[in-house]
């Protein structure tokens, strides 16, 4: 019997027939190179039926004729989401090269939740390919996310012989051979919201040809695209103001030029989905900026409402809140029991969300055995492993130049308001131990004064914090730690 034909029909067939003899292969390349599928099938009918698998293949990869192209690109593109020409202009350049050099593109979107990366994958998708040209998006949280859109990219491929009934696998291959063939024209392919890149060697087009786009929260997903890709980072001050006015007419939004970039720069922190999430919510209640700040500091309570509110008019298609935009993140890592990086991340809910230094967990030692969670990160290979999480997920930011860590303010926002009182009481005690530790406290004199004051300035803005959260969380009066150190911080 045959070995197990290759999703590359073409390259199974010339195989196949090159056993036989050099004629024969010459045949089959001929017929290929002609999109000669009707002489493909009855070239091998003519052969014994060892060739049936080939046939079947042959037939269920063919694509019928279609009057125009497959764009199967999410509906609708929020095109005020982009306004990035310089990433897309790099999308462009990568493409281009890999078509002169006859070779497949790949490019990786990566950056935190809600940065845009979906709407600009589309949004390029939408606006930068040719018509003619078949795009397919393919959701990449999970295998069955990917089966699921599959379907449909097959169903709208109009793949001839397509038995609605066929196995997923057999789709998969029926789909990535249609796009492996010499007769394919260049296409996209977008793998969405992808997570787990094992997932994708099964649906990866293996062939010199088309263009692939993966959108990820890990940055290794650029490494996975051959060292292409662009990381989204938070929004220009003139843009996120741009994008809060284009959605808010002018009767909510104020004249106040200076209230609109406050909010959509420092309280929303320049983030394009919490920015539209907040337009959306004043259009819906028809409440002005000013009483949705003013909402917004009223209790936690109603921040936290706030934060979880879904239009329910809105037919975007991205499906998170701010409020489970990063919360989601921290529950994978609790299925993958990352418990140290699960650790790191609620102790610096209770530190500012700028400017740790990268060695602050380094050195620490004598963690108290009162502290047992803090006592095991701070092992070398549990903190880099719990920063390097954190890191895949985009929920930490890393400034090399500075050596310091920072989490942008909205994520610092949800993340706390969705800790357990538990969680936060043991974060709490965590953080203070390290900020004791780390700084210097009161000055004995003025000379040692001047020597602590770069340290305590550093670590000033963390205390600060520290004692906010735990008055918030009903922690802090009974803390003596606490206490001890906002004294000295004064």
């Amino acid at each position: 019997m045959l070995k197990t034909v290759s999703v590359n029909v073409a390259t199974t067939a010339f195989t196949t027939a090159q056993r036989r003899s050099d004629a024969r292969a010459n045949r089959v390349r001929d017929l290929f190179s002609q999109s000669n599928w009707s002489g493909l099938i009855a070239h091998y009918q003519s052969q014994d039926g060892r060739y049936q698998t080939i046939i079947s293949e042959i037939r269920s990869s063919r694509p019928v004729q279609r009057d125009q192209a497959c764009r199967l690109i999410p509906s609708p593109v929020d095109d005020k989401y982009i306004t990035l020409p310089n990433v897309l202009d790099s999308i462009d350049e990568c493409f281009s090269e890999a078509i002169k050099d006859t070779r497949q593109g790949r490019f990786a979107i990566h950056g935190m939740g809600g940065a845009g990366k979906t709407s600009l994958a589309a949004h390029y998708a939408k606006t930068r390919v040719d018509l003619k040209r078949d795009v397919l998006w393919l959701h990449g949280k999970t295998e069955d996310t990917l089966n699921t859109s599959l379907g449909e990219a097959a169903t709208v491929l109009n793949l001839e012989n397509l038995d609605p009934a066929m196995s997923s696998a057999r789709r998969r291959d029926a789909v990535r051979s249609y796009l492996s063939h010499l007769a394919a024209q260049e296409w996209l392919l977008v793998f969405d919201d992808v997570e787990d890149f094992h997932l994708l060697k099964d649906y990866w087009p293996h062939c010199d040809r088309g263009s692939i786009i993966v959108t990820s929260r890990n940055p290794m997903s650029k490494h996975f695209c051959g060292g292409n890709g662009a990381e989204l980072h938070r929004m220009t001050d003139e843009d996120a103001v741009q994008l809060l006015r284009s959605h808010l007419p002018r009767h909510l939004r104020g004249e106040d030029e200076g209230l609109l970039k406050s909010f959509s720069c420092q309280t929303l922190g320049a983030l394009p989905l919490a920015i539209k999430l907040a337009a959306l919510y004043m259009l819906e209640h028809q409440c002005s900026l000013k009483t949705y700040i003013s909402l917004m500091y009223q209790s936690r309570d109603v921040e936290e409402k706030m934060h979880s509110f879904k239009p329910s008019g809105d037919s975007s298609f991205y499906e998170h809140t701010v409020a489970t935009c990063w919360n989601i993140s921290k529950e994978k890592m609790k299925h993958e029991k990352k418990s140290h990086a699960l650790v790191l991340l609620d102790l610096m809910m209770f530190l500012d969300n700028r400017g740790l230094p990268e060695q602050t967990f380094s050195l620490l030692d004598d963690v108290p055995e009162s502290l047992p969670d803090l006592r095991d990160l701070t092992q070398p290979y549990n903190l880099i492993e719990a920063i390097g999480t954190l890191l895949r997920y985009s929920l930490l930011q890393k400034d090399h130049n500075l050596s310091t860590f920072s989490i942008h303010p909205m994520v610092h926002a949800a993340i706390y308001e969705g800790m357990s009182p538990s969680e936060k009481e043991s974060a709490y005690e965590n953080a203070t131990y390290v900020l004791c530790k780390m700084f210097p406290g009161p000055a004995e004199s003025n000379d040692d004064m001047a020597s602590r004051w770069k340290v305590s300035n550093i670590y000033f803005p963390h205390v600060l914090r520290n004692w906010d959260r735990g008055q918030e969380s009903g922690l802090g009066c009974s803390h003596i730690g606490a206490t001890t150190l906002r004294n000295g911080a004064q």
